[in-house]
């Protein structure tokens, strides 16, 4: 009874948290209050839009699901594509689970570990919050249809072991995603421990972008002799012979398990599978439960910083800017590089799009994708767009993340466009350092392709870099949210209003330079009128937004009060 009165308790507490934070202090703008609303109709709005995939994701798990009980589909073939499928959701569950931890933010327990309530409660509530995730809505539904559809096949026995396999695997993601947020908070609670789980998640995702390629290597070195790799016919049954042993207790493996056994009517196997389902998920559960506590014992002491009494001398002055503006510049770009969110957005988008690249490229027959692999360009062009996207927790939010510097630099003797210049020179700089580092992992990769082209790509990233400054500094002044950028959830997040739309721009802002590419390749016919054109392109843009951004730097002015208090989050 106790821990359902504290259940009660803490719902009650989030609904009045969610009320005031639409309602706000009546020391607020007009403005600031349209802003907080938003915060939160944006979300519901992307939930309601979501709905089409969830409706989606059902209708093809059911006409998969029943064309398999009826015998439309082959079972082997229909399994094992909802094997890979599966593997691939619960990868991305738990690695967005890493990003972006649907918890809480771990700085409002300090007043809730004050009250009578067990630590227990805190946990179970923490974990039943990771069910509002979206995407674990969409895999669940999916698996459930397909269930339904095999019971409206005829296949009652697999149908109903479809159903709890499904409760199970729900479990096992839930609390898997639980852990890897607890796992993440602790770990950022320690400068240290959050820099060293920096460096290891970059050079992890590094060293399995060679596994693609060993594995084609060796289902090209099994393959018989003088035969292609087109003309081999894949068999289920002996790609599971090459699997090693402990891939059986993979949830997506054991889940599948559970409806083939059904479908050979065989209830003592699938009873086996979903127990192994179920401890999997217990285990899971219990050790969350450990991190957790051990996330809640380190709040307080654990993210300490030394201090240094070493006098640095001023940074040197950037080109075409005044030394005040060229101090926010640094100033912006330091303190970027000091955060894990920005090291991540530094290191991770070219690694990433270095994985896909090689997988696409050795994959054994001769597809659009395998082509567009050796083209170097492509990647670096992606990956470039991929920066830009991953940047807009600074981008997006100039002004929310700097803390106690927004006061600083607001008192400064510095005029608004010079501080509005300032942010985006160092915006611009965190986008070089990605950009370069993007640049050489496309050339370890794939160095094919014409060197015009390589060019033309690099333009046009600067391009889209300087039609998204004038955005960047309109909504950070209008819709600034206090954020926290060492923090890889919830808590580093821009305005979603902001992020929304600067996602949108980023993509119709790379529109016209892929466009003058295609029109150099396929009606100029000449690979250096890519580079003419986008030199002309990236002079437009330039002239766009050099008086697009002083133009937003006015909006500075009317809200410097404002800035100044959400920074200091007041």
């Amino acid at each position: 009874m106790s821990t359902l009165r504290s259940l009660r308790a803490i719902m009650w507490l989030r609904w009045r948290i969610l009320k005031n934070s639409v309602t706000g202090s009546k020391k607020r703008d007009m403005l600031e209050q349209v802003s907080r609303s938003m915060a939160l109709v944006v979300p519901v709005a992307i939930a309601s839009l979501s709905i089409g995939t969830f409706i989606a994701v059902s209708i093809v798990g059911f006409l998969s699901g029943r064309a398999i009980g009826v015998g439309l589909l082959d079972a082997a073939q229909g399994l094992f594509v909802l094997r890979i499928l599966l593997a691939v959701a619960m990868f991305a569950i738990i690695a967005l689970s890493m990003a972006t931890p649907t918890q809480s933010a771990t700085a409002r327990y300090t007043r809730l570990l004050l009250l009578p309530i067990h630590r227990r409660v805190l946990h179970l509530v923490e974990v039943a919050s990771s069910m509002a995730d979206p995407w674990l809505a969409i895999i669940g539904a999916g698996l459930f249809a397909f269930a339904i559809g095999l019971l409206a096949g005829g296949r009652t026995g697999a149908g109903l072991a479809g159903l709890a396999a499904t409760l199970a695997t729900f479990a096992f993601l839930v609390c898997a995603g639980s852990l890897a947020g607890f796992l993440v908070a602790w770990l950022m609670r320690s400068r240290r421990r959050g820099e060293l789980f920096t460096l290891i998640f970059v050079m992890a995702f590094t060293l399995v972008s060679f596994i693609p390629a060993f594995a084609s290597k060796s289902f090209s070195e099994k393959g018989q002799p003088g035969q292609s790799g087109r003309q081999r016919q894949f068999i289920p049954q002996e790609f599971d012979r090459r699997l090693p042993v402990w891939t059986r207790f993979l949830p997506s493996e054991l889940h599948v398990r559970v409806i083939s056994a059904g479908l050979s009517h065989q209830p003592g196997r699938a009873a086996g599978a979903i127990a192994l389902l179920l401890v999997e998920a217990a285990l899971l559960f219990d050790l969350s439960s450990r991190v957790h506590r051990r996330m809640l014992n380190s709040l307080e002491g654990d993210s300490g910083r030394k201090r240094t009494t070493e006098i640095k001398g001023p940074s040197p002055k950037l080109p075409f800017l005044s030394p005040g503006a060229s101090a926010v510049a640094w100033a912006q770009f330091r303190g970027a590089l000091r955060t894990v969110r920005g090291r991540l957005t530094v290191l991770l988008p070219g690694p990433m799009l270095g994985i896909l690249m090689l997988a696409f490229r050795n994959v054994p027959t001769e597809t659009w994708a395998a082509n567009a692999a050796e083209q170097g360009y492509l990647l670096l062009g992606v990956s470039l767009v991929f920066t830009l996207y991953s940047i807009h927790a600074v981008s997006m939010n100039l002004f929310g993340s700097d803390r106690a510097g927004l006061t600083l630099q607001l008192l400064a003797p510095l005029s608004d466009r010079e501080l509005a210049w300032g942010k985006i020179a160092g915006f611009g700089m965190i986008v070089g350092l990605g950009s370069v580092i993007c640049l050489a992992v496309s050339l370890s990769v794939a160095r094919s392709g014409p060197p015009e082209y390589w060019i033309a790509t690099i333009l046009a990233g600067a391009a889209t870099f300087f039609l998204i400054s004038p955005l960047a500094i309109w909504f950070s002044a209008l819709f600034p949210v206090q954020s926290d950028l060492s923090k890889t959830g919830a808590g580093g997040n821009p305005h979603p209003l902001p992020m929304i739309v600067g996602t949108i721009c980023t993509a119709a802002f790379v529109m016209p330079a892929a466009s003058l590419v295609l029109a150099s390749e396929f009606y100029f016919h000449s690979e250096f009128a890519a580079v003419v054109l986008m030199v002309l392109w990236l002079a437009v843009s330039i002239g766009i937004a050099i008086p697009c951004v002083n133009l937003a730097a006015r909006t500075i002015a009317m809200r410097r009060e404002n800035l100044a208090l959400v920074a200091q989050g007041r």
